[in-house]
């Protein structure tokens, strides 16, 4: 059985939203590095954000009764 994004017909790439540790460095002088996100540990899940799943090609939200009886 395979899963298919109602909106666009995606059936490969889908995706949670989750928060990771990473490091955001400071800059005092605002260069153009400044806010800039590195050294993100993936293996490191630090939260999900939310129990829903998005289709990875247009963002829309996944119909979870159907995802259940997809992983079923």
């Amino acid at each position: 059985m395979e899963y298919t994004c109602k909106c666009c017909g995606e059936k490969r790439f889908f995706f949670m939203q989750i928060s990771v540790v990473a490091k955001q460095r400071i800059d005092l002088k605002n260069g153009p590095r400044h806010k800039a996100v590195y050294d993100i540990e993936p293996e490191q899940i630090d939260n999900l954000f939310e129990d829903t799943i998005h289709c990875g090609k247009c963002g829309e939200a996944v119909d979870m009764d159907e995802w259940v009886d997809y992983q079923d």
